[in-house]
């Protein structure tokens, strides 16, 4: 009987403003091993979520895109499945509900009305692995044991 590969599904948050350059290495590095993580999901939004499926794109890494229902911010990004758009609250919870990891990238500190921050309490309160990366490089983390 043959060993099947750890799928390693990760899913992404992130601020609207997009990644700097601290956040950018420290995904570069997280991704270094392209076989470890094999999906990405993201609310395909401008910003972060558009420039990690850029980088997931490149290293293929398969990426299923959660598209919210209001297009204001939307992306349009082209991954290899596209689910039905939701309301932002709605999609961000499946985000959370479909990863074993989530990535978190905030513009700064934790502050109410922030869909980034709103997934990651979700992230949370469901007990999954998180990491949040600021833009100046710091970095928390929870993993479970």
């Amino acid at each position: 009987m043959t060993e099947q590969p750890v799928r390693m599904v990760i899913s992404v948050t992130g601020s609207r403003l997009g990644l700097s350059k601290a956040q950018s290495l420290w995904l570069a590095g997280f991704l270094l091993n392209p076989s470890a993580v094999t999906e990405i999901h993201h609310g395909d939004c401008i910003g972060v979520d558009a420039m990690v499926d850029g980088v997931a794109s490149k290293k293929g890494i398969r990426r299923v895109v959660h598209p919210p229902l209001d297009p204001k911010y939307r992306a349009w990004c082209c991954g290899e499945e596209t689910l039905p758009e939701k309301e932002y609250l709605d999609r961000n919870k499946d985000i959370v509900d479909a990863c074993r990891i989530l990535l978190v990238f905030p513009s700064g500190p934790e502050k109410l009305r922030s869909g980034t921050w709103s997934t990651f309490r979700y992230a949370k309160v469901q007990g999954k692995r998180w990491y949040i990366i600021y833009p100046d490089g710091k970095r928390s983390s929870y993993e479970r044991a």
